[in-house]
């Protein structure tokens, strides 16, 4: 303890030099073989943008602070850099920012004619995040939704001999628990014939048409019952 308190005395750092290393950054550069002009450029930043996404989709990551160097045919050279309110890493929306931070300067450059042609484009991407795969939705209607379940369910009916895939109808919304509020059934069975044997349980009707019957009886319990199915 003395040793450490007379080297904290006299100022010294008892532990090793720790570097911070520097933050992650995607650097990008357009090789341009000959200097082209500014609406060239434009144009061509759809095809730029999507290198530099797929660069980004490699990588598992998105950037929120883009820096472009722009370097003319003249020597000239300028700096733009953004910081977006969300980071982004798709084609569309890189192209969409790169070129609304183009047009000022290439807009200046048209008023005071110095500058005709970009010999160099360089991006930079920092502010890195990792970037995690989206939930897409195969249907996004409701109707194609369950007709492609429907669809899955009858398959998988034909080739096990039983229901596998299950819906849950309200029965009873006011129940304390939830497994009483809903009756498991087959989704091959109709919603009319289920809404009738739900109404004829109420009227003390004991047997429910086969579909809905050969459903409840798949499936003894809650537990046994596919309740979804999910796409990674």
């Amino acid at each position: 303890m003395g040793a450490t308190l007379a080297a904290v005395a006299r100022g010294g750092d008892l532990l090793p030099l720790q570097s911070t290393p520097e933050p992650e950054r995607l650097h990008v550069r357009w090789r341009l073989p000959t200097p082209v002009t500014p609406d060239r450029l434009l144009t061509g930043l759809a095809s730029f943008a999507c290198a530099v996404a797929v660069a980004l989709e490699r990588r598992h990551v998105q950037g929120r602070t883009l820096e472009v160097r722009l370097r003319w045919e003249t020597g000239a050279s300028a700096r733009i850099s953004r910081t977006l309110a969300h980071p982004v890493a798709d084609e569309r929306p890189l192209a969409e920012m790169l070129g609304r931070m183009l047009t000022p300067p290439f807009q200046a450059a048209q008023v005071c004619e110095h500058h005709r042609a970009i010999e160099d484009l360089r991006l930079i991407i920092s502010d890195l995040t990792p970037r995690y795969p989206a939930q897409h939705a195969f249907w996004p209607q409701r109707a194609k939704r369950l007709a492609a379940t429907r669809e899955l369910a009858a398959v998988l009916a034909r080739r096990h001999g039983k229901p596998l895939l299950f819906h849950g109808v309200l029965a009873a919304p006011d129940a304390i628990f939830d497994q009483d509020r809903a009756h498991w059934v087959s989704m091959n069975a109709d919603v009319a014939d289920v809404a009738d044997v739900l109404e004829g349980q109420k009227q003390g009707v004991a047997r429910p048409p086969a579909d809905v019957a050969d459903a409840a009886e798949t499936a003894e319990t809650a537990e046994d019952i596919p309740h979804g199915i999910h796409w990674w």
